[in-house]
């Protein structure tokens, strides 16, 4: 082939394709040497031909593990095609033409490899991944991932090592089987806990707390109007069994609790239902009750009214959500059964909507603490702060405690208050290290470290650093955002609202990609491999 002998292939925008082959005289990164094929570099339309059969070569040999090139020298000895006469040459001519193939089409072949990888059916690592995910943990995330398709990778890397060999000595079938199952492993755990197939979770939102509070009041609207009825007896019974309960349990008495006694004595007989000389009673009736030892009521009581109120608030609660036996008017015990599911309900709402609105909170405080004092810098010690500052105990309890957090809750809270893991805890030591926080004294001792190091470069080294910090710090905010936001979610989740949301709403992959591509990624780069390993 002559020096000069070079074209260049430039396909067209133009709504019917054509090749454009210009000679030239002087080679460019654009030129490709004539017989080099590829998708980028075809010479002429007749050579499209070619590029497809090299493409489905390599996409033959990936499916079936090396042994499309075996069938094809076993069917052309036995038919007697070609020149050949035996199965062994046969086989070296097959083989000669797929290396000639990866040599004129390589980025043919390579996607051929791909889609042959594609191809190899196999769903081992998607069912461990899953059952590895019920043991919890790291199992359950990143940690499975990796088991799973690395497991899967080493097999099949193990058996395209072995089947990409054709020397017939049987240590060699072995040792490359073994160095490609490594890749294969390798590569299937780096690909499996980064861009593996996350489990299906509900394309439910989690709801804000305003959203809570909307649910609970529509609730408890619910529960008031209920058709639910129950005999003067049973409230005066509960009635009787509060006061004891106040008087002998907590030594309350009418003169340091009034507000708590005047509404016991109401649940004897309500005074809506009194009004009407009506001979049952209905949630609405003890609603009506329950109000006097709740909301702005409660507010401007004695702390010692307010703690006995409290009391009385749970009696006429527990009343509706567990009924005692005969409370119902007979025929109206399902009735009564549905008002203990809506009271149950209405309740968990409530507490959803006060852990909701105290987290969101505790997020919008910090934030405005830091605008108003780092710019914004510092939101992330805020936020740690914030959250030690409700984990604190007393007495046994906790802000959050009293707050109805959970204890996962608690220890999630706990876990962000300590950074969110060595990364975030790094981050932290970094950016202070560098400035982080900014300010005049920060540059200052990044030019005079710069100027003992380099004395003509000292303010390039103090910007530099100062920059460093800076980007670290902004960093750092935006992870802790990202994570308390996370935490917020978590959170709001615990409500009947969301609990609907998700019953009602489609299940969607939890991100990455699929189980397929994450497949497909994992073998052709470890054929790629392979093939690197076999040229050199």
């Amino acid at each position: 082939m002559a020096d000069d002998d070079w074209v260049l292939a430039t396909p067209t925008t133009e709504p019917t394709a054509r090749i454009v082959v210009r000679p030239s005289d002087k080679p460019s990164d654009k030129w490709v040497p004539e017989g080099q094929r590829t998708w980028q570099g075809v010479q002429t339309v007749e050579d499209l031909p070619q590029i497809a059969d090299d493409t489905v070569r390599a996409a033959g040999n990936a499916v079936s593990f090396g042994m499309a090139d075996r069938l094809a020298a076993g069917g052309n000895a036995a038919l007697g095609v070609g020149d050949v006469h035996s199965y062994e040459d046969s086989l070296k001519a097959e083989l000669l033409k797929s290396q000639q193939a990866r040599e004129r089409s390589p980025i043919a072949s390579a996607v051929g490899t791909a889609v042959g990888s594609a191809l190899v059916p196999s769903r081992v690592a998607a069912a461990l991944a899953s059952r590895l995910a019920t043991y919890g943990g790291r199992l359950a995330g990143w940690g499975g991932r990796a088991a799973a398709y690395g497991a899967e990778g080493a097999a099949i890397g193990g058996a395209q090592g072995a089947g990409n060999t054709y020397t017939g000595n049987p240590a060699d079938y072995a040792k490359n089987a073994a160095k490609a199952a490594v890749m294969g492993g390798v590569l299937g755990g780096v690909t499996g806990a980064a861009v593996g197939p996350r489990p299906l979770v509900s394309a439910a939102r989690a709801p804000t707390a305003a959203e809570q509070e909307t649910a609970k009041t529509a609730a408890y609207g619910v529960l008031e109007r209920h058709p639910a009825r129950y005999t003067p007896e049973s409230t005066s019974g509960r009635a009787y069994a509060i006061e004891n309960d106040l008087r002998m349990g907590r030594n309350a008495h009418e003169t340091t609790s009034p507000q708590s006694f005047r509404t016991v004595n109401q649940l004897h007989y309500p005074p809506t239902a009194a009004a009407t000389g009506r001979q049952y009673i209905t949630p609405g009736d003890l609603d009506f009750v329950r109000k006097g030892v709740a909301g702005n009521e409660v507010k401007g009581l004695t702390p010692t009214d307010a703690g006995n109120a409290s009391v009385v608030r749970r009696g006429i609660d527990d009343f509706i959500r567990n009924p005692p036996p005969g409370a119902a008017v007979p025929g109206t015990e399902h009735l009564a059964a549905n008002a203990a599911q809506v009271a149950n309900i209405a309740h968990q709402q409530h507490g959803a909507f006060k852990r909701t609105q105290a987290i969101e909170e505790l997020i919008e405080n910090a934030g405005r603490q830091a605008g108003s004092t780092y710019s914004g810098l510092n939101l992330r010690n805020e936020l740690q702060k914030a959250v030690k500052s409700g984990l604190k105990e007393k007495d046994g309890t906790s802000a959050f405690s009293k707050a109805g957090y959970d204890a996962a809750e608690r220890a999630a809270f706990d876990k962000f208050s300590r950074g969110q893991g060595a990364v975030s805890r790094g981050l932290g030591y970094v950016d202070k290290y560098l400035g982080g926080g900014g300010g005049l004294g920060a540059l200052a001792a990044g030019v005079a470290g710069g100027h003992y190091l380099d004395e003509n470069n000292g303010l390039a080294y103090g910007l530099g650093t100062s920059a460093a910090g800076l980007g670290l710090r902004l960093y750092g905010n935006r992870r802790a955002a990202a994570n308390i936001d996370a935490l917020r979610d978590t959170i709001a989740q615990r409500s009947p609202l969301y609990q609907y949301r998700a019953a009602t709403s489609p299940m969607v992959r939890g991100g990455g990609l699929s189980d397929g591509s994450t497949q497909t990624l994992r073998d052709a780069i470890t054929l790629q491999l392979l093939e690197r390993e076999k040229q050199e």
